[in-house]
């Protein structure tokens, strides 16, 4: 048993760790980066240590040598990841075993069998946006920039595609930031696939959307984005609902499914 763990990992995700070893007699540290400072989890902690540098708080949590030095600084035995950020990487599991640290997860070797490397995974920043003012927002794949002309340029670039015209001066408005991530599976050269069903199964039916570049409102097909085969072609006007946010194509334009699951807009 380890006298003093290392929760790699913050919130009440951190938190709970910490009651749980506080109830076994186990010391705690706890990291944070400095946008971090103020957070719950770092007064929870027996002791905490600042890592990374300002302006990166997701770097910092995700940094395997920021985090294994602050345990030997901290001279905990044990860290415990918690679960995303490194939960997952074999990468951190090793560095525990070179530095004589124990690792409270799985072995390096089965984290390595059971799912795709961070190396191997790609990751797609997808913002739901619009302009103030607008009914309805369109999904844009965000650059890897995340500068404000990069994200204007960006939204522009979707709007355009799909409406042929911006409107001028009209502000821009984030309503959601999502992630989407596909990797290989293990042992096959094959994306990670999610189960779909026949596309005729998806359609849901239809309802009136108003389009601001037609001026009315249009009857549009809405359809259940996870129930498409990938490849599947359908003419605007077009809703496509997914579990958290919806995904519009206007009048004149095709979505078409790719095989990573994402939805392309074309304009004929």
């Amino acid at each position: 048993m380890f006298g003093k763990v290392l929760v790699a990992n913050r919130g009440e995700i951190a938190i709970r760790a910490f009651r749980a070893a506080y109830e076994l007699g186990v010391a705690t540290v706890a990291v944070y980066p400095y946008e971090d400072r103020n957070s719950l989890h770092r007064a929870k902690a027996d002791e905490s240590y600042l890592i990374g540098e300002r302006g990166h708080p997701v770097r910092a949590y995700l940094s395997v040598d920021e985090v294994v030095a602050a345990a030997q600084r901290a001279g905990a035995d044990a860290i415990y990841p918690g679960y995303g950020f490194l939960s997952e990487n074999p990468d951190l599991a090793e560095a525990c075993e070179a530095a004589g640290i124990t690792f409270v997860g799985p072995p390096a070797d089965v984290l390595h069998l059971t799912g795709a490397s961070l190396g191997e995974r790609t990751v797609r920043r997808l913002a739901d946006m619009r302009y103030i003012g607008q009914g309805s927002e369109i999904t844009v794949a965000l650059p890897d920039r995340l500068d404000a002309a990069g994200v204007k340029a960006a939204f522009e670039a979707a709007y355009k595609a799909l409406f042929a015209r911006t409107p001028p001066g009209a502000a821009i408005q984030f309503v959601a930031l999502r992630l989407s991530a596909s990797a290989p599976m293990p042992g096959s050269g094959g994306g990670l696939a999610l189960p779909r069903h026949a596309s005729a199964a998806a359609r849901k039916g239809t309802r009136p959307v108003f389009f601001p570049d037609v001026g009315k409102a249009l009857p549009t097909e809405v359809w259940d984005r996870y129930a498409l085969e990938p490849g599947v072609s359908i003419a605007g006007p077009a809703v496509f609902e997914e579990n958290e946010s919806t995904f519009i194509v206007g009048p004149g334009a095709t979505a078409r499914l790719l095989p990573d699951g994402s939805i392309l807009a074309e304009v004929a």
